[in-house]
């Protein structure tokens, strides 16, 4: 009401948008009535610019109403969805859910109004797999063919067990993505020295910022390298002792679909003013060069074995090769991990020859059915057929 960006977008570039207000000095006659005149001084104002950005709208529709109604179906206490393109980091959807009427003030100042996708820590769990397999690909200390126990489904370390949903026996590595062995990972972690592994971590970005244009962004949580003990570290494999926001990882997917760089999301496209003059257009930005191309190729390999014969089989898509990867991981509630509260999560993108469309579904808490290949991969897969069934979200 009073014309001032009170969040989001808005709030981050309030002075830009808002412009500069002119003003007039005008004569008051003894009848206190007030008259202009050429001879004082008029200064006129200064129209704020345009702000484009990269949303598609259309695309933005499909998944707040997709993500609406798989928060609805599994029982979720809230989601969000990001997609971005893996190749210039542009921003195409984001959604959180539940959403608010900023008309509404009781809605607007509720506890949970806050955009999720940059605001919200969480344990990644499975979806962290990524980069444990990246770091020891790229460093050498594994090969896709290469044998490891699965010891049955319990991994005992010391006076903690790490468990497997499902039991497996002598498998290789590349089986070991597939079924989303936690053992497996815990190995791998162990292999990879410790230094090493935590810059691994910062290169894809975690316990950074990303700079996205959107006020209050968490820059997660990971612990310091003489902080990581062995036993941490192979905890930290399968994604547990580390904090990210959903959109840290989509971005770190984004360097494995892309050949290895990790790129600068961005939600502004550029600024006009009011005659269509571009005052300011963004530029696709690499931060940093994460992984080799071989090992990019080697994780797109692997990750589409786990659409095709793992934990992610409810995105399959006929003619559509995907790669991704599900995520379930304990929510921390009161100290303790608990075992009636999840996160479920699935990230991934497409098509893999070529990748176009980068995403993660990560819900708060579903009821229904806790585990992400089951809930939701299939939010990710619906969003996808929109994609390429829609004339209107071509893939250029």
């Amino acid at each position: 009401s009073d014309g001032i960006g009170i969040s989001g977008l808005e709030l981050q570039f309030d002075s830009i948008l808002s412009g500069k207000p002119g003003y007039m000095v005008l004569k008051r006659d003894l009848r206190r009535n007030l008259h202009a005149s050429a001879d004082l001084p008029n200064i006129p104002p200064i129209d704020g610019y345009n702000l484009h950005l990269t949303i598609d709208i259309n695309l933005q529709s499909i998944v707040e109403y997709e993500l609406a109604k798989g928060v609805e179906n599994y029982a979720a206490n809230a989601g969000t969805v990001i997609v971005m393109n893996p190749r210039t980091g542009e921003i195409l959807a984001l959604a959180s859910n539940p959403q608010f009427n900023p008309n509404i003030p009781v809605e607007r100042k509720s506890s949970w109004v806050r955009n999720r996708a940059i605001n919200d820590e969480y344990e990644p769990g499975s979806t962290f797999k990524m980069i444990t397999a990246a770091a020891a690909l790229e460093e050498k200390l594994v090969k896709p063919s290469d044998v490891y126990s699965g010891y049955g489904g319990a991994y005992r370390v010391g006076e903690y067990t790490i468990r497997d949903v499902h039991p497996l026996g002598n498998i290789t590595f590349r089986q070991a993505v597939e079924q989303s062995s936690n053992i497996v990972f815990a190995q791998v972690a162990s292999k990879i020295p410790r230094k090493t592994f935590y810059k691994y971590i910062r290169d894809f970005g975690f316990g950074l910022l990303t700079d996205i244009e959107l006020p209050g962004e968490a820059k997660g949580r990971i612990p310091k390298p003489e902080n990581i003990t062995p036993m941490l570290q192979k905890y930290i494999g399968f994604g547990y002792g580390i904090a990210a926001t959903p959109l840290q990882m989509l971005c770190s997917y984004c360097a494995a679909a892309n050949g290895g760089n990790l790129v600068k999301p961005f939600l502004v496209k550029k600024f006009t003013d009011n005659n269509g003059n571009t005052i300011y257009e963004n530029k696709p930005k690499i931060i940093r060069k994460v992984i080799s191309k071989e090992t990019s190729d080697i994780i797109k390999d692997l990750f589409v074995g786990i659409i095709e014969n793992g934990t992610g089989k409810a995105v399959k898509i006929a003619n559509l090769k995907i790669a991704g990867k599900t995520g379930t991981s304990q929510q921390l509630v009161e100290g303790s991990y608990s075992k009636a509260h999840y996160n479920a999560s699935f990230v991934g993108f497409f098509p893999v020859d070529n990748p176009q469309i980068a995403m993660i579904v990560v819900l708060d808490n579903p009821k229904t059915n806790y585990y992400g290949g089951a809930t939701a991969a299939p939010i990710f897969r619906n969003i996808a057929l929109r994609i390429i069934n829609s004339s209107d979200i071509l893939l250029k």
